[in-house]
């Protein structure tokens, strides 16, 4: 069986501890070439401050190291970050344009469906780290 697609990023250990390491990531850099850079939040510009786990408790501040995502994981949670809102709103603003007969209420309106959304999605954070993690690896120098 094939393994799945990863998403790779090279980045510097900015802070580890006993649980986390802290990579910083220039994505201007690393999404040049990467072939998932559209549907990648990672994309948007910038350094991004990434925390992984510390498993193997033998990163040092200032090392090169590569973080990994699984490509799968990354369209899942462009799922829940972008096309379910999206949806949500969408079909909240034909419902109640159709009932109220008024754009602006049914705009207002179907913009409001976004705050239970998101405050559910706040209070799942917990279980979305446990199902959304990046791996670490040690950056081989050849």
């Amino acid at each position: 069986m094939a393994s799945p697609e990863k998403v790779k990023h090279l980045g510097v250990v900015t802070e580890v501890s006993d649980e986390l390491v802290r990579v910083r990531i220039d994505s201007r850099a690393a999404c040049g070439s990467c072939r998932a850079r559209s549907a990648c939040s990672l994309g948007e510009g910038g350094e991004k401050i990434i925390d992984v786990q510390n498993t193997e408790k033998g990163f040092s501040r200032g090392e090169e190291v590569e973080v990994v995502l699984n490509e799968k994981l990354g369209f899942r949670a462009l799922f829940f970050g972008y096309l379910l809102p999206f949806l949500i709103v969408v079909t909240a603003l034909i419902i109640l344009t159709a009932t109220t007969g008024n754009e602006a209420l049914g705009g207002l309106g179907s913009l409001l469906f976004l705050i239970p959304y998101y405050t559910a999605l706040y209070f799942f954070r917990d279980r979305l780290k446990k199902t959304f993690f990046f791996t670490i690896n040690k950056q081989v120098n050849i």
